[in-house]
């Protein structure tokens, strides 16, 4: 079984965690990989103390995005943040930024121009 190449283990293991053998890692946090035993850093650090985990992280990214178009913060044809400013902002990975992107463009708040980002979409026309 191949280790992920960013946990460093000595060469045996130091313990043994409901049966599966424990290696050293050099962080301050490491998780447990259930299905296979080794231990792993978490792909994010720490979350945004405005977000919770009782809901999907990028559905609130994305309320979040939505308040500030409805309350005029990101005016009609604005650009809106890119996926990685978003992903600073929120403590999030990049994927979960984008898919919060993908999701107001689908409800058609946003569009995007290639090359250029997302836009605060005009809002449909009454009649």
């Amino acid at each position: 079984m191949a280790m992920p190449s960013r946990v460093v283990h000595t060469p045996g293991p130091v313990a043994r965690l409901r049966g599966f053998p424990v290696f050293q890692v050099t962080a301050v946090y490491c998780g447990l990989l259930r299905s296979r035993g080794v231990l792993r850093l978490p792909s994010v650090g720490a979350m945004s103390a405005d977000l919770d985990r009782t809901r999907p992280i990028w559905r609130q990214v994305a309320a979040v995005i939505q308040g500030r178009i409805e309350d005029g913060t990101y005016p009609v044809g604005s650009k809106v943040p890119s996926v990685v400013e978003l992903s600073a902002e929120f403590e999030v990975a990049a994927a979960t930024a984008q898919k919060a992107l993908g999701h107001l463009k689908g409800e058609g708040l946003v569009r995007t121009e290639v090359g250029l980002g997302s836009f605060v979409a005009e809002p449909p026309s009454a009649g």
